[in-house]
């Protein structure tokens, strides 16, 4: 998910009274086509198909996945709010 859908359902979480400890985020290790949502091609896929890309970013052509940045935020936004972890 992407660093606003993750937000956005922490807050949802907590809003509804749930143990945030029980919640985990996903950190997918693929990405997703955006004009077909069921093209999904592994990250070793897209770095094959696509070997300057920035790993740093969230997107690449027209795949969408987790970079190195959103990663971190996970990471620590699980750490920050008391998450059971990612």
């Amino acid at each position: 998910s992407s660093r606003r859908h993750a937000s956005s359902m922490i807050k949802a979480w907590k809003r509804q009274g749930h143990p945030l400890e029980k919640m985990t985020l996903g950190i997918p290790f693929y990405g997703r086509g955006r004009a077909n949502f069921g093209d999904v091609k592994r990250f070793r896929e897209l770095y094959g198909d696509y070997p300057s890309m920035n790993v740093t970013k969230d997107a690449v052509d027209d795949y969408s996945y987790n970079g190195h940045a959103t990663v971190k935020w996970k990471v620590a936004a699980a750490a920050k709010t008391g998450l059971g972890g990612v």
